[in-house]
């Protein structure tokens, strides 16, 4: 009934006129545009018997479709700062594989991996879904780190760590000279 319901809505979004209980007919409509087998089956089956990466696919256009045929939507997302919307990756590997990252509100983790030269977005995997995936997932990289980066790495922390401490001194050095010269 939510999917029926999602599904309605996304439609009437872009313009079609849809009743709840003939969702499935406009969406075939749809599918005809977009992938002729889905579309057959749709018809033949109906959606409940659709593989879910039909039934993903269709979500996933019905979506997009949102960017082109929902004026209200599409003059919302033009409004918004692109950089602002756009997730950088932190990172890439030694085999060139890019690594994104995301925490949403709740702090739930996610780690997606991407391939170097993935022009058709199929090589997209999530390879973190909880902290203890990411504690493995940090370990596993850090052992493809080549050593003279770590060494290079452990000697600007310990260079930086020994000048903490030297100015740690000199205040503490400071702060008994003041006291000295308050007793005078």
């Amino acid at each position: 009934k939510l999917l029926a319901d999602l599904h309605v809505k996304l439609l009437r979004k872009i313009g079609k006129s849809v009743s709840a209980d003939r969702w499935e007919k406009h969406l075939v409509k749809i599918c005809q545009e977009v992938n002729a087998a889905w579309a057959w089956e749709l018809e033949q089956k109906g959606y409940k018997e659709l593989p879910v990466e039909g039934k993903t696919a269709i979500l996933k256009h019905l979506c997009e479709c949102q960017f082109d045929e929902n004026i209200k939507f599409k003059t919302a997302v033009n409004d918004e700062d692109p950089d602002k919307m756009r997730l950088q990756p932190i990172g890439r590997d030694k085999d060139g594989q890019m690594y994104w990252f995301q925490l949403d509100q709740d702090d739930n983790v996610r780690v997606y991996v991407e391939e170097q030269d993935d022009l058709d977005g199929s090589s997209w995997k999530c390879i973190v879904r909880t902290r203890n995936d990411l504690a493995e997932v940090v370990a596993l990289l850090k052992t493809q780190i080549d050593p003279a980066l770590l060494k290079r790495d452990e000697e600007l922390k310990n260079k930086t760590d020994q000048e903490d401490k030297e100015k740690g001194d000199i205040k503490k050095e400071d702060a008994s000279d003041e006291d000295g010269k308050d007793t005078d």
